[in-house]
């Protein structure tokens, strides 16, 4: 948003691909993706579809267990 009005809009898939530009417009980014984020750059792929922290962590158990 940007003078009161939307700029863009995202799903909850392509959020992970704008983070900066959303951030630069004063969003914060929910701690959930940053999570999501900084797997992502450590090369550990999370695949997710309710976007709730009790999926993230089942998730990155299922990861670990690899």
């Amino acid at each position: 948003m940007k003078d009161g009005k939307i700029q863009q809009t995202f799903n909850k898939e392509d959020v992970l691909n704008h983070i900066e530009e959303i951030e630069q417009n004063g969003v914060k980014i929910p701690e959930i993706i940053s999570c999501v984020q900084e797997l992502k750059k450590q090369n550990i792929p999370i695949q997710l579809k309710e976007w709730t922290m009790q999926e993230l962590t089942q998730e990155i158990v299922k990861e670990l267990k690899k």
